[in-house]
Order: C-alpha cells, then sequence, then structure tokens
C-alpha cells in the first residue's frame, strides 16, 4: 500500500524517557486529549447500545405484526370462524326480526349448532349474541 503511515509502538523504556519530557502543560494537554478520547469511546459504546436496542425492538414489532396477520390467515381458515361470521349472518336477520321462532338465546344457539355442526357450545354461541347485541345497542341509529 503506498502511502500508508506505519504506527511503531515505543518500547516502556523508549515510553517512560518520553514522559520525563514533557512539561505540565503537555501532560495537561495530554489529560484532555485522553479524557476527550475517552468521552467518545463512551459515547460510541453508548450509541451502539442504542442501536441495538432499536434494532431489537424494530425486530419485536415486525414480528408482532406478522403473528397478527397470520392470526389473520389462521382465522380465515378456520371453519369455526366460517361457521361463527355465518352465525352472526344470522343473528343480525333474528335482530331484524326476521327469524320470529328464534326468539331467545338458547334457541337461536341450539339452531346455530344444528345448521353449522362445528359449533358445539350454546354457552359460547350465547356469550356472542350478548357481545352483538350490546354493540348493536350501542351504535347509533343510521
Amino acid at each position: 500500500m503506498k502511502g500508508a503511515e506505519v504506527c511503531v509502538v515505543p518500547t516502556k523504556k523508549e515510553y517512560r524517557e518520553w514522559l520525563l519530557t514533557l512539561t505540565k502543560a503537555d501532560l495537561a494537554d495530554l489529560v484532555v486529549e485522553m479524557r476527550e478520547t475517552l468521552d467518545f469511546v463512551r459515547g460510541q459504546r453508548q450509541l451502539a447500545d442504542l442501536e441495538a436496542d432499536y434494532l431489537r425492538s424494530q425486530g419485536d414489532a415486525v414480528a408482532n405484526e406478522r403473528a397478527r396477520h397470520a392470526g389473520f390467515a389462521r382465522a380465515v381458515k378456520c371453519p369455526k370462524a366460517k361457521a361463527k361470521q355465518m352465525a352472526f349472518v344470522l343473528w343480525r336477520e333474528r335482530f331484524a326480526g326476521q327469524h320470529p321462532k328464534l326468539r331467545t338465546n338458547e334457541q337461536f344457539a341450539i339452531e346455530c349448532m344444528r345448521r353449522w355442526p362445528v359449533l358445539t357450545s350454546a354457552k359460547v354461541i350465547c356469550n356472542w349474541c350478548t357481545d352483538w347485541t350490546k354493540a348493536a345497542k350501542s351504535q347509533p341509529a343510521s
């Protein structure tokens, strides 16, 4: 490599002799320079730590986003999720008065289990009805 400077490391004896030739002002300047170098190194370490924390947090955010999308994909493919969507459509019809025989949540749950055998718990379906009713009543009429 042309023009590259070679750094020669002095021996201990040469270093001691060099230190003895320094004046107090030179030593003070040397101490200031060493402190500035130390502060710079500490700052670089802190910066590296902050960068590593940031990258870790971004990795977590990306992983969370992937997991969320994977959950949506599973829910779309899940037969119970599809049956729940169809039960919600039936519930809206019932709520609008199109199914007079389904007066109670229990009757509705039994009808849902008859139509969609993957739904096996009447209690869970009754809880859905309660949640859907609360949500419908809390929305302003349009």
